[in-house]
C-alpha cells in the first residue's frame, strides 16, 4: 500500500497492524523524522507539486491512499496521475477530500463569509476545493473508473451512504468525500 501524505505515520501503523506492507510519501521532513522505525517499508520526502514520478521504480502498489492530500496541491490531477503510475493494473485508489458544499460552509456563504481556518474544510493550506461532482470528475479525468463514492461523516456517514432519501443529503452533511476507483479496463475485477 502507498500512504500518500503519511504525516506522523498513524495510518501506516494501523495498516501494518492489519498485515499490510506500507510505503509512505510525505512533504513535511519534520513529520517523517517523527515516524517510528519499522512503521513503513520505505518513506520518501516528496513534494507532489514538483515530482513527475514515484521514487520507487520497481515497486507496484495494490492500493494507493490519498487521504486529505490532493486539496493541498496546485495540480491535483497531475499528482493523481503520478500516484497511480505505481498502481498494479488491478489495484485500488482511495481518495478522500473535504466537501466544500457542507452545510456549515453554505451557511456562512449565505452571510457573505468564506473564512479560512487553521484546520477543517476551509483549512488555510487548501488550494483546491471539491464537491461530490468535482471529486468524481477529478478521479475519472485521470483515467480511473469510479466504483463507489462515499460520504465521510462522524455523525451521519452510515446513514448517508445508504441508498435512499438520506443519500440526497450527502452534499450537505458529509465532511469528506471518499472516492474508490480502479484503473480503466479493470471494472468488476476482484
Amino acid at each position: 500500500m502507498l500512504d500518500v501524505g503519511c504525516a506522523s505515520g498513524y495510518l501506516g501503523q494501523e495498516l501494518v497492524k492489519r498485515g499490510c506492507s506500507v510505503w509512505g510519501l510525505e512533504s513535511d521532513l519534520d513529520a517523517i523524522q517523527g515516524i517510528p522505525d519499522g512503521a513503513y517499508v520505505a518513506i520518501a520526502h516528496v513534494d507532489l507539486d514538483e515530482v513527475d514520478r514515484l521514487p520507487w521504480n520497481e515497486d507496484r502498489f495494490d492500493v494507493v491512499i490519498a487521504a486529505d492530500v490532493l486539496e493541498h496541491l496546485s495540480d491535483p490531477s497531475r499528482a493523481l496521475r503520478v500516484l497511480t503510475s505505481g498502481l498494479e493494473p488491478r489495484g485500488l485508489v482511495i481518495v478522500s477530500v473535504p466537501n466544500v458544499a457542507h452545510a456549515s460552509v453554505r451557511a456562512k456563504l449565505l452571510l457573505g463569509r468564506f473564512d479560512y481556518t487553521p484546520t477543517g474544510i476551509l483549512d488555510e493550506t487548501h488550494k483546491r476545493f471539491f464537491t461530490f461532482k468535482t471529486a468524481r470528475a477529478l478521479v475519472e479525468g485521470c483515467g480511473l473508473v469510479v466504483e463507489r463514492v462515499l460520504a465521510g461523516s462522524d455523525r451521519f456517514g452510515a446513514i448517508l451512504n445508504r441508498v435512499g432519501p438520506f443519500q440526497a443529503m450527502r452534499g450537505l452533511l458529509a465532511f469528506n468525500i471518499v472516492v474508490i476507483a480502479r484503473p480503466a479496463g479493470d471494472e468488476g475485477q476482484p
